[in-house]
């Protein structure tokens, strides 16, 4: 398997112990990316969407690098709810050029 990038929403409560969960695991630390305004049909947004984004390189233990970061989730979502954990394979690329 290639590097994964692993996307999760979260709201304001439960922003920080993600980021710690994920800079754990994921190589760098995670981004914190927020939205603000509008939602792409042009309606105002009810409160900031949080998103946090890290990327978690190929290794021969991915996979149980990946159940320790859902686990951890799951575990987050029982003191306080959060969506699935969204997971994204990239595909290997120059990115040089």
């Amino acid at each position: 398997m290639g590097w994964l990038e692993l996307t999760q929403e979260v709201d304001e409560e439960t922003a920080e112990p993600v980021v710690e969960l994920l800079s754990r695991y994921c190589r760098g630390s995670a981004v914190v990316e927020q939205q603000v305004g509008t939602e792409d049909g042009g309606q105002p947004l009810a409160a900031p969407i949080t998103r946090i984004r890290a990327y978690l390189p190929p290794s021969d233990d991915q996979v149980e690098t990946l159940l320790r970061i859902q686990q951890g989730l799951w575990h987050l979502g029982h003191i306080h709810p959060i969506p699935n954990l969204e997971i994204v394979p990239l595909e290997d690329k120059d990115w040089e050029h």
